[in-house]
């Protein structure tokens, strides 16, 4: 695959235009041809701020956006830059003028990437096999003068919408052949680098040599989205004056958290017995808590004659999860003991059981790599089994066998440090009773890309003969916010189908901002809710 990159100015690139380049430059199956120059443009302070025309309105926002980015929200950088450009140094480069169009012509492009989306290089789209690829961050809003997350924040719209546009000649219509979806936040700044950050792998995905053989287009039409004029100085006021209200309640929660022990998205247990399809969650009561810690992530599991329950345990003093279990009795959950207690965060701990013997595999992204520990005295003794994804960001995993015999390991990843974990939903046959010794990668991987449904929210659960995920629903800025309930419709290494049949909200208990897990094990389930306050 021959690509070449079409960029407004050279010298300026983004952390996410670095990461797509650097992914072009390490595929094997992909040609880095040509760096095509738009214009000799003066460097632009600030790359991924789109401003207004309006002087005072852009004013005021640079100012604001300047603010953030100093004393709240640092610049990413994961893109080692010197050895960067020192790969690039052989690539060819060429300025977008008439006398380069022949040149450009002679490298026999198969795709073209362009990173400014307010440009039509119409001279260029008969030049690339499968024509021109551009993100289109703001596809919610016409207006290309709104900052990417912008009328996200002020409207209180629940995600930003990212499109993959293609064109493949001046006269076809531009069509969309993916889209995402990703949380916000209620920062400008962090907003925009999470989305920009985060769309790379919707790009990616895509320039995959079968993503061509399966695209499905859609006509992209501006009628689904909002047409807004560009912010008013008004509506940039309303948005930094509601910017530094966040700021000072957050002071107030820290404040708060360590002289009147307030516990904010304070996560407690709800056990019942039934199934969770079934029942009516607001005659649920919550697990009495210890003080000065919160409880996630459950997980149940039978051991001889008792119901032992695996969960995450939050201390607020040390601010680093560890797993511990107790025993369940009477809707209480008993003998609470630590698990796993190490020098970083732990969480989700999938427990299951194996030829007799029984493992357990908690989430550890802080760690950098997935990790499957050994019982050797349940429950107290547990020692490292094995490990998988060196150096990668993954999280809340577990293995699912289906009606075939076969059995499948499904995670989430996150690309960098600025991706969220909440995006991506990756699924891996497993091809060896080691588990994670041999794992084929599915064909559509990430097969989901949206905050609102990718995160694993607990084990697949069988009801009325049918498999359903749990998946966390990230929006409205709140992680965790909802639980889906979703139907798998389709599972294989070429296809992965499945269907929301069901949102819980966090409405059934007064005070409740999220719930984001469930277990389902027979006749009994776990779920974990958070409270705003506790």
């Amino acid at each position: 695959m021959k690509i070449a990159v079409l960029t407004n100015n050279i010298n300026n690139l983004a952390n996410w235009q670095l990461r797509i380049l650097k992914h072009i430059l390490d595929t094997p199956e992909h040609t880095f041809s040509a760096l095509i120059i738009q214009s000799k443009s003066a460097k632009k302070n600030i790359p991924e701020l789109v401003l207004p025309n309006n002087i005072f309105s852009k004013l005021l926002l640079k100012t604001q956006w300047l603010i953030e980015r100093k004393f709240f929200f640092k610049k990413p950088g994961t893109v080692n830059l010197l050895q960067l450009e020192s790969e690039l140094k052989n690539i060819d480069k060429f300025e977008l003028t008439t006398n380069n169009i022949q040149s450009i012509e002679k490298l026999n492009l198969d795709l073209i990437l362009q990173f400014d989306i307010n440009f039509n290089p119409h001279q260029l789209l008969s030049h690339a096999k499968h024509g021109i690829y551009t993100l289109k961050h703001n596809a919610k809003h016409i207006n290309s003068n709104s900052p990417i997350g912008f009328w996200e924040i002020v409207k209180k719209e629940a995600t930003v919408n990212v499109l993959l546009q293609h064109k493949i000649s001046q006269h076809a219509e531009q069509v969309c052949i993916d889209q995402a979806h990703f949380n916000k936040h209620w920062s400008l700044v962090k907003t925009t680098d999470l989305i920009l950050e985060s769309s790379v792998a919707l790009l990616i995905k895509n320039l995959k040599p079968n993503s061509f053989e399966e695209q499905h287009f859609t006509l992209t039409s501006d009628s689904t989205a909002n047409t807004l004029e560009e912010p008013s100085l008004l509506q940039v006021i309303n948005y930094s004056a509601r910017f530094y209200f966040k700021v000072i309640s957050k002071i107030f929660e820290r404040i708060t958290t360590k002289t009147l022990k307030w516990r904010y998205q304070c996560f407690t247990l709800f056990i019942a017995k039934g199934l969770f399809n079934e029942v009516i969650l607001a005659t649920l009561k919550p697990i009495d808590l210890p003080k000065n810690e919160f409880w996630a992530d459950p997980f149940l599991f039978e051991y001889k004659d008792d119901t032992y329950v695996f969960f995450e345990n939050y201390p607020y003093t040390t601010k680093r999860g560890k797993i511990s279990c107790g025993k369940l009795k009477d809707n209480k959950i008993i003998d609470v003991i630590d698990v796993l207690d190490l020098d970083y965060h732990l969480s989700y701990p999938y427990i299951f059981e194996q030829n007799g013997e029984i493992f357990l595999m908690p989430e550890s992204s802080e760690n950098k790599r997935l990790d499957i520990y050994k019982c050797l005295n349940f429950p107290k003794k547990w020692e490292l089994h094995s490990s998988a994804f060196e150096g990668e960001l993954v999280a809340d995993a577990f293995f699912h066998d289906d009606e075939h015999g076969n059995k499948w390991l499904f995670l989430n990843k996150g690309a960098t440090t600025n991706v969220p974990l909440e995006n991506e939903l990756h699924i891996y046959k497993v091809e060896s009773t080691e588990l994670l010794k041999k794992l084929t990668p599915h064909r559509q991987n990430p097969v989901l890309i949206d905050s609102r449904i990718a995160r694993n929210g607990g084990a697949i659960f069988k009801y009325e003969n049918e498999n359903f995920r749990p998946s966390q629903c990230n929006d409205h800025g709140v992680y965790g916010r909802a639980l889906n309930i979703n139907k798998i419709k389709k599972l294989n290494l070429d296809e992965y189908v499945e269907e929301t049949v069901r949102t819980v909200e966090p409405d059934f208990h007064k005070g409740l901002m999220s719930i984001h897990h469930l277990h389902q094990a027979d006749d009994r389930f776990v779920i974990d809710v958070a409270y705003t306050r506790h």
